[in-house]
């Protein structure tokens, strides 16, 4: 990753970031060397820190934090996460645009994730988050012990339509982890990606879903959709 100063002069914070994270800087006008790397940014006002942190990520092949929250770690699910996302996908196999992940081999979940966040994390620069405790004091309601690594996933999901899909372990709802991880996430579509109206599809049984759709809906431009249950 390498940071282009051409036209705008670099703020003293973000040549600070780049010394840290050992990113080269360089003038746009004397040095063509920018080819060799895989992430150049060519400095405008209007790149943040948040930006460069997250391309950093990928460029060294980590996970990037996208938001965290008062007790809530939101990041992209890397590949040694996967025991903990393929649960949570085959406990809500519908929750998902592509359903068929709950249907694969792990060694299949595996490659199709790999393939995932070089799409999804790395070239749309968004898809579906883990979610994880920033405290391990946060207690399952059940009062287990034992916190999860990761206790449920959210995200921006689909490319054509996209949607806000989230699911939770059950012994992490009804305490307010949806709504908290949701909001975060669709400020973070909407001021860092410039995603508006995303949708958010429900079945009108689902009362709990529908009153979370209800209260994101009063801070953000989303697109309720109430689905009627099949009858065969």
């Amino acid at each position: 990753m390498i940071i282009i100063e051409n036209k705008y002069p670099l703020p003293e914070e973000i040549r600070s970031w780049a010394a840290l994270h050992s990113v080269p800087v360089c003038d746009g006008q004397k040095d063509s060397s920018s080819y060799s790397y895989k992430y150049v940014f060519e400095y405008s006002d209007e790149i943040t820190l948040e930006a460069l942190e997250i391309a950093y990520c990928h460029a060294v092949d980590k996970p990037a934090v996208i938001g965290m929250t008062e007790r809530l770690i939101i990041r992209e699910i890397s590949t040694d996460d996967l025991d903990d996302y393929s649960r949570i996908v085959k406990l809500y196999p519908n929750v998902l645009i592509d359903r068929t992940l709950s249907e694969l081999s792990p060694e299949e979940f595996k490659q199709r994730h790999e393939a995932y966040i070089k799409y999804s994390y790395h070239f749309l620069g968004y898809g579906i988050y883990g979610i994880f405790p920033r405290d391990t004091e946060l207690k399952p309601v059940s009062g287990c012990s034992k916190v999860s690594k990761m206790i449920g996933i959210a995200g921006i999901d689909g490319t054509v339509t996209p949607q806000l899909s989230y699911a939770l372990l059950p012994e992490y709802r009804g305490m307010g982890i949806a709504f908290e991880a949701c909001d975060r996430i669709l400020e973070y579509a909407e001021t860092s990606l410039e995603l508006k109206n995303i949708n958010l599809f429900i079945h009108e049984e689902n009362t709990a879903s529908i009153r979370l759709a209800e209260k994101l809906k009063k801070k953000h431009s989303i697109i309720i959709h109430h689905l009627q249950r099949k009858s065969y």
